[in-house]
């Protein structure tokens, strides 16, 4: 296995976590590949929007993926 993503329901939302890959296989497309995957799984199943949670040195690359910074207090509460 090269890389992993999953999407959690939480209320009518989706949760993406878990998103990795193996170390000797980063920056090959398979973390951008990962997360259209989710994206448009979420975007299929009607989710309202859709949230995760990173480490500060993984914000630019969900940056890119459409992402952008919130703070929790403006989250939903499923979130």
């Amino acid at each position: 296995m090269l890389g992993c993503a999953a999407l959690e329901k939480a209320g009518g939302y989706a949760v993406v976590h878990s998103v990795s890959v193996e170390k000797s296989w980063r920056r090959h497309g398979i973390g951008t590949t990962l997360m259209r995957r989710c994206l448009k799984d979420a975007k299929s199943r009607g989710f309202q929007a859709i949230g995760l949670t990173t480490m500060f040195w993984n914000i630019r690359f969900f940056k890119r993926m459409g992402f952008r910074t919130v703070s929790r207090e403006k989250l939903p509460a499923s979130l």
